[in-house]
């Protein structure tokens, strides 16, 4: 972790970048991210045992149909229209992704906390739910792409260094998309989406209905609850959709076809490779490979946990429900210090947030 965020904002920018250059070996290779991956899709499926999945089905359910298609469009204005603290809090990549997972499954934990609110919560409660959701959002996009430090940024750091250790090669821009595009066998969530949404119509020919699901507690039923929680937020209307617009013969037309442009792609960044190997100096060589760990391992956090279980998913949807909510009643909205403190006291509870009061 990045320890005291007061501390690490205090330090110079001299002292610490924010990750160009470092050694890369606490990472390995790029699964760290298919292992962030995995233990935020853990929080989520244990908050909803927690929960319950029928009442989170039934709540749902009841949600007006157009928040749900039109969720990320009315979310991407809240982020916009939004005066969010983004600091810089310079970190080497191995802390910033531990990071950048915690960030991930506080936003799990509150959405949960904003479902319960949503289903029996007094008004009364709205502003500190408000204050929680609030400080959510803006710890979300302290770790992602609004901060100079978050995702984006790194990412195009890393970027720019292989772009000048490219330089001199040909093909260099072809080069450089195969280095940084996650290969087998990280998915993106459009992979992930086919691939789910076959093993789900193998298990149900037909998309299943709530009963269905409730009945049993099944490999079967398992498979959907995967599908329901990355691609579909929930929503059995949702995934009644993705079995109107996508199976069969069509499904599995575009499933072989990612299939054997992933393994295209995999050998072609193999081939890359070797082929640099050949023509750099073996220090190059090193940091080229080094980059391009770390920018995969980047772009596969942007391009599969970012969809499914940030602000575009389920959790994304839980959150947006509140700020409807602060919308309707026309709550003023907090101040970026208020923001800033109850950002990092979300992060770090040790973090005091003076006396701007309550607890988050």
């Amino acid at each position: 972790m990045i320890g005291s965020p007061i501390q690490a904002l205090s330090q110079s920018s001299n002292d610490r970048n924010i990750g160009v250059g470092e050694e890369l070996a606490p990472l390995g290779t790029a699964s760290r991210s298919a292992v962030a991956l995995a233990s935020v899709e853990r929080a989520v499926a244990a908050h909803e045992s927690w929960f319950g999945r029928e009442r989170l089905l039934r709540l749902v359910a009841d949600i007006p149909q157009d928040h749900i298609v039109d969720h990320v469009a009315f979310y991407r204005e809240i982020v916009r229209n939004g005066s969010w603290p983004n600091e810089s809090a310079p970190s080497a990549l191995p802390a910033f992704i531990d990071d950048f997972e915690r960030a991930a499954a506080l936003y799990v934990a509150t959405a949960f906390r904003a479902l319960a609110f949503v289903e029996s919560g007094k008004p009364h409660e709205l502003p500190e739910l408000a204050h929680l959701v609030t400080a959510s959002e803006a710890l979300r996009g302290q770790f992602g792409k609004r901060s100079p430090t978050g995702l984006d940024a790194r990412l195009e750091e890393y970027e720019r260094e292989l772009e000048g250790l490219l330089a001199s090669i040909p093909d260099a821009s072809a080069s450089l998309n195969l280095l940084c595009t996650p290969a087998e066998p990280h998915l993106a969530a459009e992979s992930m989406l086919l691939e789910d949404l076959a093993l789900l119509q193998d298990a149900f020919p037909t998309a299943p209905t709530q009963q269905e699901l409730l009945r049993e507690t099944s490999e079967r039923t398992e498979i959907a609850w995967v599908f329901l929680r990355r691609h579909a937020r929930w929503s059995l209307t949702q995934m009644r959709t993705w079995y109107r617009e996508l199976s069969g013969d069509p499904l599995l037309g575009l499933l072989r076809n990612a299939r054997e442009q992933r393994r295209r792609m995999a050998e072609a960044r193999c081939e890359a490779l070797d082929r640099l190997s050949s023509v750099v100096g073996k220090t190059a060589i090193g940091r080229i490979r080094d980059a391009a760990t770390a920018s995969t391992l980047l772009n596969h956090l942007n391009l599969a946990l970012e969809p499914c279980f940030s602000f575009k998913g389920g959790v994304g949807l839980a959150h947006a429900l509140i700020f409807r909510m602060m919308k309707s009643v026309l709550m003023p909205p907090l101040l970026e210090e208020e923001i800033r403190l109850r950002k990092w006291h979300l992060f770090n509870p040790s973090e005091k947030i003076g006396n701007l009061g309550g607890i988050l």
